[in-house]
């Protein structure tokens, strides 16, 4: 069964920690995705794919983190630096510590190499100031690592399917269909 963090009470926390000892912190990032799909799309992908696995789940489902590094410059596009997201990462992996959480899952709905370097590190750096949490199961998980048919996409020929793509696209048309835009436009609209 998946706990939905957020819509949770102190007692239901704490009973659902009767149950499991599993967080899911799923990460996204506001950011472009051509010109038909919402600056959301990173969020969604990684608040959906915990909350729809639902009752396969036994697991907390904590809050979308929504902000990380992206290195896109287009408008809409937030970066915070890598420092300050695996300090941020840190801290909530910390806090879920505290609770009593004894396995973490840091669920990436954006990839791109710093971004996934700053949360490695933050990871590894946590177990490194914590001794007393060595006994902890710290995961980083990629959403389309989860699926044979998004990661077939990567390798589709001529051109792979990352961003915006095909894989992206229909995600948001199955997650949240009111949000894609009828004219399908990559990073530059055709003149």
């Amino acid at each position: 069964m998946a706990f939905i963090m957020e819509n949770m009470t102190v007692k239901d926390l704490e009973e659902a920690l009767n149950f499991t000892k599993t967080v899911i912190l799923p990460v996204g990032v506001v950011e472009q995705h051509g010109y038909h799909l919402p600056l959301s799309t990173d969020i969604h992908n990684a608040n959906e794919v915990p909350r729809r696995a639902g009752d396969r789940l036994n697991a907390v489902v904590a809050p979308t983190v929504p902000y990380c590094y992206s290195g896109g410059e287009l408008p809409g596009t937030v970066n915070i630096s890598t420092q300050v997201f695996s300090l941020l990462i840190m801290d909530i992996c910390s806090e879920f510590a505290r609770m009593g959480f004894e396995n973490i899952v840091v669920l990436l709905g954006h990839g791109g190499t710093d971004n996934k370097a700053a949360l490695k590190s933050s990871l590894q750096m946590i177990l490194k100031r914590n001794p007393g949490l060595r006994d902890m199961t710290l995961s980083l998980v990629e959403c389309w690592e989860l699926s044979p048919t998004w990661l077939g996409c990567f390798k589709m020929e001529p051109e792979h399917d990352f961003h915006a793509g095909l894989a992206e696209t229909s995600l948001m048309l199955y997650w949240k269909p009111e949000l894609v835009r009828e004219k399908i436009e990559m990073d530059e609209p055709e003149v």
